[in-house]
């Protein structure tokens, strides 16, 4: 079965972001707060999941991430971070 590749936009030393680590087993989880720190997984991923990324870091995660199949929020709503 494929791992699935989530890119977590979030600080990196996030202490919540530990509730994350029963996943590795069943996917592959890149947490970072730049666009720089997704430049190798960002090709294969299938999740975005935004923690506490900015819109211009949502946006140019999403123009690197050709397969994402889903963007999620840990907030309720996506509808002031949508752009064109």
């Amino acid at each position: 079965m494929k791992k699935f590749s989530i890119l977590v936009l979030a600080a990196p030393d996030e202490p919540q972001l530990s509730m994350l680590y029963d996943l590795r087993e069943t996917a592959s989880v890149v947490i970072g707060n730049s666009a720089q720190a997704f430049k190798s997984a960002a090709a294969s991923a299938d999740v975005i999941f935004n923690w506490s990324g900015s819109l211009s870091l949502i946006r140019d995660v999403f123009l690197m991430s050709p397969s994402v199949r889903w963007i999620h929020s840990r907030s309720a709503g996506l509808e002031r971070t949508l752009f064109p």
